[in-house]
C-alpha cells in the first residue's frame, strides 16, 4: 500500500517491502514466509530483529527491556550450533552430501499401532559420500566433561548413548562400504583441546572440540581437518 507524501498529500508507490509486508501486524516469522525474489535481501534482518524480540527480558523500571545472553543459553545455542556446521559444510566442501536425515528404528512392533510410540530419531548432520557416512552430534555446554563425585572428569554418558542409537540404526541404510562413523563435536570451553578416538561397537567415534575463540581461517581449517 502507498503512503501519502508529507507535503503534496499524493498516494506514494512506496518500496517493495512496504507493498509486500507491513511489520505493523505481520508476525516476524509470518513476513519471512512472504518474502519474494524482490525482497530476499531483507531475509537477514528481518531473523535478526526476531532474535532480538524473542530474548527481550523485562528490566527495571516501567517499559524497559533487556537482552538476554544467548550464550548462557544452551538449547537455543545448540540450535545455533548446529545449523551452522551444517551450512558451513555445505558451502565448503563438495565429497559429502550434508543433511539432516530422520532415522528409522530397526524395530519389529508386536501390534503396528505401537510404532507411532517411537521417537523420531534425527541426526543433527549427515555427511555421506560414496565410501563413508559421518553422523556429527553438535553439543554446546558450559562444560564438555563431567564428574561424578570425586571422580575423574569423563565425556557425558548420554551424548555417547544417544550417538551409539544413531549408528546402529542408520547401519541399515548404509551401504557396508560406508559404515557410519561419528563424531560428537563441542565448543571449546577450557584451555584443553579434545581428540578423542574410539571403536564402539564396531564404529569409529571421535569426540572433539572446536576453538571458536581463534581467527576464521584457523576454524574453517580445523572443520575441513574432522572430515579426515
Amino acid at each position: 500500500m502507498g503512503r501519502a507524501h508529507p507535503h503534496t498529500g499524493q498516494q506514494t508507490r512506496g518500496s517493495a517491502f512496504d507493498r509486500h509486508i507491513n511489520p505493523k501486524w505481520v508476525s516476524f516469522q509470518t513476513a519471512l514466509t512472504q518474502l519474494s525474489r524482490n525482497t530476499r535481501h531483507y531475509d537477514l534482518l528481518l531473523r535478526i530483529c526476531a532474535l532480538i524480540l524473542d530474548n527481550l527480558l523485562p528490566g527495571e523500571g516501567q517499559s524497559r527491556t533487556r537482552f538476554a545472553d544467548l550464550l548462557e543459553d544452551e538449547v537455543r545455542m545448540s540450535t545455533v550450533f548446529e545449523a551452522f556446521l551444517r551450512n558451513f559444510y555445505r558451502a565448503e566442501q563438495s565429497i559429502f552430501r550434508v543433511s539432516a536425515e530422520h532415522i528409522a528404528w530397526d524395530a519389529h512392533c508386536a501390534d503396528p499401532a505401537h510404532a507411532v510410540f517411537l521417537p523420531r530419531m534425527r541426526t543433527d548432520v549427515t555427511l555421506r559420500s560414496l565410501g563413508r557416512t559421518i553422523v556429527m552430534d553438535a553439543k554446546y555446554h558450559k562444560k564438555t566433561l563431567s564428574r561424578f563425585r570425586d571422580g575423574p572428569e569423563t565425556l557425558k554418558s548420554e551424548n555417547l548413548y544417544q550417538m551409539l542409537t544413531y549408528l546402529q540404526h542408520i547401519d541399515h541404510n548404509t551401504p557396508a562400504a560406508a559404515k557410519a562413523e561419528g563424531l560428537l563435536l563441542y565448543p571449546r570451553v577450557t584451555a584443553q583441546d579434545l581428540r578423542l578416538d574410539y571403536t564402539l561397537a564396531g564404529h569409529r567415534v571421535r569426540v572433539c572440540t572446536l576453538n571458536l575463540d581463534q581467527p576464521w581461517t584457523a576454524i574453517h581449517q580445523d572443520l575441513l581437518t574432522f572430515l579426515n
